[in-house]
């Protein structure tokens, strides 16, 4: 049986956001929010057959409704057409095509040992929460025609899932933040090349665990962006360039490639120099063997674990600059293809060289010049 959805009759010549509202508190029926009147209903209706638009103005109850609607539908369309809706007077999609989700406190869950039986969450190390993926969330919808030119943020929208989705000609002009927009969503490898990015800072997770996604974003104007954390984590198949990219204003490029292990594309050309955070760069990025010799990492202060498993490289970093890096926690931790000469590393401010190279199997560099008077632990260190 389907849900019995109780909508304005007049819904399609009156904008939902301006004089109803979509409100589960009333089960599920559109209100007239100045009378808190039922004005009307349909059963299941296909509400795409309308010559007008069903306009929202809160993302959260978009979510409500689409949900709903498509538990409605499902059955009776194999692709259920959302071109009705109008979110054009939306700022924000978050989580609007997210799949079954819990937040819980990051204290909750490292203390509660969450990470033990739940295999699939996002946590964002410049939040305090962490997202677990309860569900994958399946949507056969089109999309396509929608009007997102006033978006600012799709934080989580089509996270969580195993659908992919023709967005491929949206106009994201507005865009501020992608943080986790596919992320863990098994079935996204949607084309979306022509996106217009310029205004975004935030790529954190953007295609965190997309185990189809491989497209090319080389001609992304990137910027403006500043954290690209965990952007192409565990994306498995990934392996486009990128080589066009100014990353020159990125602060924080930490698990940036993390277990990305297709992953081998020439980065030579990037700045740099503004990066802070290259801890777990390319931590298990088992492909990576890429040519990065000339980077400027004056201003990186952390990079524990950043060639950790990367058992193909062995790149030439003899003339970095690490003289302001205070962790080299486990940075070579593995790497068992690693052996470059460091002799020149200025490590005087490194307090943290925990498990630097355990197991890199092929290191035997001279390291007898460096100064480690600021070492505090060198336990496992070779």
């Amino acid at each position: 049986m389907f849900k019995k959805l109780i909508i304005p009759t007049a819904v399609v010549a009156i904008a939902l956001g301006g004089y109803f509202t979509y409100n589960s508190i009333f089960n599920k029926k559109f209100v007239n929010k100045a009378y808190n009147a039922e004005l009307g209903e349909y059963y299941g209706i296909d509400l795409s057959k309308s010559d007008k638009k069903f306009s929202f103005t809160n993302s959260t109850l978009l979510k409500e409704f689409i949900d709903d609607y498509v538990e409605a539908r499902t059955g009776k369309q194999n692709v259920i057409d959302l071109n009705f809706i109008d979110v054009s007077n939306l700022e924000d999609l978050d989580y609007v095509f997210a799949g079954k989700y819990s937040i819980v406190s990051a204290k909750d869950f490292n203390d509660k040992k969450l990470y033990e039986n739940n295999p699939y969450y996002i946590a964002p190390q410049d939040r305090d929460f962490v997202l677990i993926c309860e569900s994958l969330g399946s949507y056969a919808v089109d999309i396509s025609k929608w009007d997102v030119s006033n978006i600012k943020s799709l934080d989580y929208t089509f996270a969580c899932g195993k659908t992919n989705f023709d967005i491929s000609n949206w106009n994201t002009a507005s865009l501020e933040s992608l943080r986790a927009t596919f992320a863990l969503n098994e079935g996204f490898d949607a084309d979306i090349s022509n996106w217009n990015v310029k205004s975004v800072k935030d790529f954190s997770f953007t295609f965190y665990a997309t185990t189809k996604f491989n497209q090319n974003l080389n001609k992304w104007d990137v910027s403006k962006a500043t954290n690209m954390s965990s952007m192409f984590g565990n994306a498995f198949v990934f392996n486009n360039d990128l080589d066009l990219w100014d990353v020159r204003n990125v602060k924080t490029m930490n698990g940036m490639f993390i277990g990305a292990r297709a992953f081998n594309r020439d980065l030579s050309s990037w700045n740099v120099s503004n990066v802070r955070d290259m801890s777990f760069m390319f931590q298990g990025a088992t492909n990576f063997d890429g040519d990065i010799s000339t980077w400027n990492v004056s201003n990186v202060t952390n990079m524990s674990s950043m060639f950790s498993k990367a058992k193909n490289f062995n790149g030439d970093l003899s003339s970095w600059n690490v003289s302001n890096v205070t962790d080299m926690n486990g940075m070579f931790y593995r790497a068992s293809n690693f052996n470059r000469d460091l002799s020149s590393w200025d490590v005087s401010n490194v307090a943290d060289m925990r498990a630097m190279f355990t197991e890199a199997t092929s290191f035997n560099g001279d390291l007898s010049s460096w100064n480690v008077s600021s070492v505090t632990n060198l336990s496992y260190h070779l």
